[in-house]
């Protein structure tokens, strides 16, 4: 049996290799190996924000928070992978986040699938589980995020978020470690996607429960498309072979431009294609902050929180940058590639403190936290919670005195 870190410990994390989703997938008991060989030297420089006050989420009537870039935006923290699918999470989740004041609501991703009964249907578009997912958080007082995947990723030979009915219009690429992945830029794909993004935004334009909307521009509800196995062969001349070099890079710019021209009345975000760089990062922020959208990552570890705490380039491709360039003129988030170690993610996730403080240094207004690491922060009842809970309870309070809390308390001057 191996030692959990210490938590009071800064832990010095292995360089993440690129990359990407495909990670997601590592075990815990490979995670409790790596975290043998790591040393317990790193130090981060400087503190977060002065916290001394703040005010409430994201919700209708809610203060504009001096405290965050984009004060009329939305912000604050909000529970990833909360969707209650057992029994058993229903609970925890009903107990310990839902009256918590720390926690401003929950993003919850949907299939196309789920929803899209196809152009032929009676009722083209049935949204009755996006609904059923709002309702616990909207009886509580609390804010969801809606985030939507058109084409789902991860390893399966079943691409279950795609309606048939759009997989029988377009050319559908499988690749080793990959689900079968259509063609997003083909007609059959993008003119319903299209459609389905423009009906979701008129349905929750005057819904005071929806905070922000994403909708995938890659693969699940993000930016990126499949940048492990697409730089690879085989599968990268198979994606060439359907355009990807000269087609995917219109499509993204394409996107975002569609969604401007929606005018949502809910906010809107996307995430960077910080896979691969491809269309640039920084071309993307610009596009997106031009249609006043907001932006993001979902892929934050321990590795960055300490390049950014460090005054360091984040990443290979240093998404940080246009964080600091965009602060102010749209909102940004994060959200962290995997659970924090002590609940079996990755050690080069780290701890959950970090990956709080370093966001707040570069103006992240958002933070989507998964699941998992909120039981560990304030459910007794998981394994480690008396080891992590001061410190982890700690950093979610502190941040959430400058993001946002539920409710809120009056701004200290």
């Amino acid at each position: 049996m191996f030692d959990l870190p210490d938590p009071m410990l800064p832990i010095k994390l292995p360089r993440r290799p690129r990359r990407r989703r495909l990670l997601r997938s590592i075990s815990a008991a490979l995670a409790l190996v790596l975290v043998v060989v790591v040393v317990l030297v790193v130090s981060h420089s400087g503190s977060p924000p002065p916290v001394t006050g703040g005010v409430a989420c994201t919700a209708p009537g809610s203060p504009s928070d001096h405290r965050v870039a984009d004060p009329s935006a939305p912000h604050g923290i909000f529970a990833f992978g909360a969707g209650k699918k057992t029994a058993a999470e229903n609970t925890l989740v009903d107990r310990y986040l839902l009256p918590n004041p720390d926690i401003c609501g929950a993003t919850l991703t949907f299939q196309w699938n789920q929803i899209d009964n196809g152009p032929g249907s009676p009722a083209r578009y049935d949204w009755s589980v996006v609904y059923q997912a709002i309702e616990p958080w909207a009886s509580a007082g609390k804010i969801v995020n809606l985030l939507f995947s058109g084409a789902g990723e991860g390893p399966s030979i079943v691409q279950d978020d795609t309606p048939e009915y759009v997989l029988k219009q377009v050319k559908v690429i499988t690749c080793a470690r990959a689900r079968p992945t259509p063609v997003l830029w083909q007609p059959g794909y993008e003119n319903n996607w299209k459609a389905f993004i423009a009906a979701a935004v008129k349905q929750f334009a005057d819904d005071p429960n929806v905070g922000y909307m994403r909708f995938g521009i890659g693969t699940g509800a993000e930016g990126v498309l499949w940048p492990r196995q697409i730089v690879q062969q085989p599968c990268a001349s198979f994606w060439d072979a359907a355009g990807y070099q000269s087609e995917w890079p219109v499509y993204f710019r394409q996107m975002i431009a569609f969604m401007g021209s929606l005018h949502s009345k809910r906010q809107l975000v996307i995430g960077l294609n910080d896979g691969t760089n491809f269309p640039p990062i920084a071309t993307e922020a610009q596009d997106a902050a031009a249609h006043g959208i907001g932006f993001g990552v979902e892929s934050l570890t321990g590795v960055e929180a300490d390049d950014i705490l460090s005054g360091r380039p984040c990443d290979e491709f240093n998404w940080c940058q246009v964080f600091t360039q965009y602060t102010g003129k749209v909102p940004l988030y994060v959200q962290d590639l995997f659970e924090t170690l002590p609940v079996g993610g990755s050690a080069i996730e780290g701890l959950l403190p970090p990956l709080l403080a370093a966001p707040l240094r570069i103006h992240v207004q958002i933070f989507e936290i998964d699941l998992a690491d909120l039981l560990l922060t304030f459910d007794p009842g998981v394994r480690a919670y008396s080891q992590y809970h001061e410190s982890y309870a700690t950093a979610v309070a502190a941040a959430a005195r400058v993001v946002g809390t539920r409710g809120g308390v009056a701004p200290v001057s």
